[in-house]
């Protein structure tokens, strides 16, 4: 899956099991960020010499990657929100499902990163909710 930061103009809709079973939507609508993680690398360390004589001694090898697992990211950043809003999203962090259904005849599995999290603070004037998501792993050639 490649993800297309122009596809929906910041438009991305989520959705979680909430608490009781059921299912939450939310059309998260700010500016995102995207990248890559890297979950692990495989190398082989190789000693390929041209030249015996000079690679030999100087000790010259290699590095060879075997296999690299890799996941797009997104930071996802919510427009501005209500105490209220705030607090029912931030359960998306406790769920154990999560989907990017922005295209609703496919939805993706996504992971929301985990850990402790402050979701409001007293007396703000601007609330917002941001949190990164991880997709499936990407097919990376391997050798």
């Amino acid at each position: 899956m490649a993800l297309d930061p122009n596809k929906t103009f910041f438009n991305l809709n989520i959705a979680w099991l909430n608490t009781l079973g059921g299912w939450e939507f939310f059309n998260f609508q700010a500016r995102k960020s995207y990248g890559y993680a890297s979950q692990s690398i495989s190398q082989l360390e190789v000693s390929q010499f041209n030249d015996w004589d000079t690679d030999f001694i100087a000790g010259s090898g290699g590095v060879e990657e075997l296999r690299i697992d890799a996941s797009e990211t997104i930071t996802v950043r919510s427009q501005q929100l209500t105490k209220d809003q705030i607090a029912a999203i931030a359960r998306i962090k406790l769920s154990r499902r999560v989907q990017d259904v922005t295209n609703p005849y496919k939805p993706i599995n996504v992971i929301v990163n985990k850990g402790s999290f402050q979701y409001y603070t007293d007396a703000d004037k601007r609330r917002t909710i941001e949190f990164n998501i991880t997709y499936p792993k990407i097919n990376i050639q391997t050798g």
